[in-house]
Protein backbone atom coordinates (compact mmCIF):
# COMPACT_ATOMS: atom_id res chain seq x y z
CA UNK A 1 0.00 0.00 0.00
CA UNK A 2 1.33 3.43 -0.85
CA UNK A 3 2.01 6.01 1.83
CA UNK A 4 -0.84 8.12 0.50
CA UNK A 5 -3.33 5.22 0.63
CA UNK A 6 -2.23 4.43 4.18
CA UNK A 7 -2.61 8.07 5.21
CA UNK A 8 -6.08 8.40 3.66
CA UNK A 9 -7.40 5.16 5.09
CA UNK A 10 -6.21 6.10 8.59
CA UNK A 11 -7.70 9.60 8.36
CA UNK A 12 -10.97 8.32 6.93
CA UNK A 13 -11.66 6.26 10.03
CA UNK A 14 -13.97 8.11 12.39
CA UNK A 15 -13.51 7.68 16.13
CA UNK A 16 -15.72 5.01 17.67
CA UNK A 17 -17.41 7.73 19.71
CA UNK A 18 -17.76 11.50 19.49
CA UNK A 19 -15.46 11.75 22.55
CA UNK A 20 -12.73 9.85 20.72
CA UNK A 21 -11.48 6.41 21.59
CA UNK A 22 -13.20 5.69 24.89
CA UNK A 23 -13.95 2.28 26.35
CA UNK A 24 -17.72 2.77 26.30
CA UNK A 25 -20.54 5.31 26.47
CA UNK A 26 -20.24 5.64 30.23
CA UNK A 27 -16.53 6.51 30.01
CA UNK A 28 -17.54 9.15 27.46
CA UNK A 29 -20.15 10.44 29.92
CA UNK A 30 -17.43 10.83 32.56
CA UNK A 31 -15.39 12.90 30.10
CA UNK A 32 -18.46 15.05 29.42
CA UNK A 33 -19.09 15.54 33.16
CA UNK A 34 -15.45 16.52 33.64
CA UNK A 35 -15.72 19.06 30.82
CA UNK A 36 -18.91 20.44 32.37
CA UNK A 37 -17.15 20.89 35.69
CA UNK A 38 -14.06 22.45 34.13
CA UNK A 39 -15.70 24.76 31.60
CA UNK A 40 -18.89 26.01 33.15
CA UNK A 41 -19.06 28.77 35.69
CA UNK A 42 -22.55 27.59 36.68
CA UNK A 43 -21.88 23.85 37.13
CA UNK A 44 -22.20 23.41 40.86
CA UNK A 45 -21.66 20.12 42.65
CA UNK A 46 -25.44 19.78 42.91
CA UNK A 47 -25.83 20.21 39.15
CA UNK A 48 -23.17 17.58 38.45
CA UNK A 49 -24.81 15.23 40.96
CA UNK A 50 -28.13 15.73 39.16
CA UNK A 51 -26.49 14.96 35.80
CA UNK A 52 -24.96 11.81 37.29
CA UNK A 53 -28.36 10.73 38.59
CA UNK A 54 -29.94 11.34 35.16
CA UNK A 55 -27.15 9.31 33.55
CA UNK A 56 -27.71 6.51 36.07
CA UNK A 57 -31.32 6.35 34.86
CA UNK A 58 -30.20 6.22 31.25
CA UNK A 59 -27.63 3.53 32.10
CA UNK A 60 -30.21 1.42 33.95
CA UNK A 61 -32.56 1.66 30.99
CA UNK A 62 -29.78 0.69 28.57
CA UNK A 63 -28.76 -2.31 30.66
CA UNK A 64 -32.18 -3.55 31.73
CA UNK A 65 -34.55 -2.60 28.91
CA UNK A 66 -32.83 -1.54 25.68
CA UNK A 67 -29.74 -3.77 25.88
CA UNK A 68 -28.00 -1.26 23.66
CA UNK A 69 -25.71 1.67 24.49
CA UNK A 70 -26.91 5.14 23.45
CA UNK A 71 -24.14 5.52 20.86
CA UNK A 72 -25.82 2.73 18.87
CA UNK A 73 -29.37 4.04 19.17
CA UNK A 74 -31.58 4.87 16.24
CA UNK A 75 -34.54 7.26 16.30
CA UNK A 76 -36.92 4.41 17.34
CA UNK A 77 -34.61 3.69 20.30
CA UNK A 78 -34.70 7.34 21.34
CA UNK A 79 -38.51 7.30 21.10
CA UNK A 80 -38.60 4.11 23.16
CA UNK A 81 -36.60 5.77 25.94
CA UNK A 82 -38.79 8.86 25.89
CA UNK A 83 -41.90 6.68 26.06
CA UNK A 84 -40.37 4.55 28.82
CA UNK A 85 -39.83 7.68 30.91
CA UNK A 86 -43.43 8.76 30.38
CA UNK A 87 -44.85 5.50 31.77
CA UNK A 88 -42.34 3.52 33.83
CA UNK A 89 -43.15 -0.17 34.23
CA UNK A 90 -43.44 -1.33 37.84
CA UNK A 91 -40.08 -3.13 37.74
CA UNK A 92 -38.34 0.18 36.98
CA UNK A 93 -39.39 1.71 40.31
CA UNK A 94 -36.85 1.12 43.06
CA UNK A 95 -37.76 -0.93 46.09
CA UNK A 96 -38.50 1.24 49.12
CA UNK A 97 -35.36 2.22 51.03
CA UNK A 98 -33.13 0.31 48.56
CA UNK A 99 -29.71 1.81 47.94
CA UNK A 100 -27.36 1.37 44.99
CA UNK A 101 -26.12 -2.21 45.05
CA UNK A 102 -29.13 -3.52 46.97
CA UNK A 103 -31.49 -6.06 45.45
CA UNK A 104 -34.47 -4.20 44.01
CA UNK A 105 -32.63 -0.91 43.59
CA UNK A 106 -33.09 1.20 40.49
CA UNK A 107 -32.32 4.90 40.08
CA UNK A 108 -36.07 5.56 39.62
CA UNK A 109 -37.67 6.34 42.98
CA UNK A 110 -40.99 7.19 41.35
CA UNK A 111 -42.53 8.07 38.00
CA UNK A 112 -40.63 11.13 36.75
CA UNK A 113 -42.71 14.27 36.30
CA UNK A 114 -42.92 15.71 32.78
CA UNK A 115 -40.28 18.31 33.67
CA UNK A 116 -37.97 15.62 35.09
CA UNK A 117 -38.50 13.53 31.96
CA UNK A 118 -37.46 16.54 29.87
CA UNK A 119 -34.38 17.09 32.08
CA UNK A 120 -33.33 13.42 31.74
CA UNK A 121 -33.79 13.55 27.97
CA UNK A 122 -31.87 16.84 27.71
CA UNK A 123 -28.98 15.47 29.77
CA UNK A 124 -28.82 12.28 27.70
CA UNK A 125 -28.99 14.31 24.48
CA UNK A 126 -26.20 16.61 25.62
CA UNK A 127 -23.93 13.74 26.64
CA UNK A 128 -24.54 11.41 23.71
CA UNK A 129 -25.47 13.84 20.96
CA UNK A 130 -28.76 12.14 20.16
CA UNK A 131 -31.45 13.99 18.19
CA UNK A 132 -34.21 13.77 20.83
CA UNK A 133 -35.23 17.40 20.43
CA UNK A 134 -37.00 16.54 17.17
CA UNK A 135 -39.34 14.03 18.79
CA UNK A 136 -42.91 15.01 19.60
CA UNK A 137 -43.89 14.55 23.22
CA UNK A 138 -46.19 11.71 24.21
CA UNK A 139 -48.56 12.04 27.10
CA UNK A 140 -48.47 9.14 29.62
CA UNK A 141 -52.21 8.60 29.12
CA UNK A 142 -51.58 7.84 25.43
CA UNK A 143 -49.76 4.64 26.41
CA UNK A 144 -51.72 1.50 27.23
CA UNK A 145 -49.70 -0.20 30.00
CA UNK A 146 -51.32 -3.56 29.17
CA UNK A 147 -50.00 -3.65 25.62
CA UNK A 148 -46.99 -1.34 25.65
CA UNK A 149 -43.96 -1.19 27.86
CA UNK A 150 -41.05 0.91 26.75
CA UNK A 151 -42.74 2.20 23.61
CA UNK A 152 -45.06 1.28 20.81
CA UNK A 153 -43.72 -1.82 19.18
CA UNK A 154 -40.94 -2.22 21.77
CA UNK A 155 -41.38 -5.07 24.19
CA UNK A 156 -38.94 -5.76 27.03
CA UNK A 157 -36.07 -7.98 26.02
CA UNK A 158 -33.92 -10.38 27.93
CA UNK A 159 -30.50 -8.73 27.90
CA UNK A 160 -28.70 -11.79 29.21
Amino acid sequence: MSDLASYVSQDALAPAHMFGNVSDDWAAAEIWLGEMADNSRNSSRETLATYRFHLAKLSWYCEQIACLPPSRWTIPDVKAFRDFLSALPARAISARDARAGDRGYTPFRKQPSPSSQADIMRCARDVHGLPWHRLPARHPHDIDPHTETAAAGHKPVDCA
